[in-house]
């Protein structure tokens, strides 16, 4: 997992980073191991399967409209 792998990727991709990318942006970006620990990938799923959830009304009203049925 992402989180668990450290230094092992992140000081290769600092260092790519910095030889590819303009020199300001490489120098404001900051590349860093995401705060919320193991929870990440899920969390992270989650929220791309809400936002496909909300860009269509029709999903929302199809769920509320089946609830209201039961």
């Amino acid at each position: 997992m992402y989180f668990r792998t450290g230094n092992l990727i992140l000081d290769p991709l600092k260092r790519t980073m910095k030889k590819r990318a303009f020199s300001v942006p490489a120098k404001t970006v900051k590349i860093v191991t995401p705060s919320l620990g193991s929870d990440c990938t899920i969390i992270g799923a989650a929220a791309l399967a809400l936002k496909d959830i909300f860009k269509s009304p029709e999903v929302i009203s199809s769920y509320i409209k089946n609830k209201s049925l039961k």
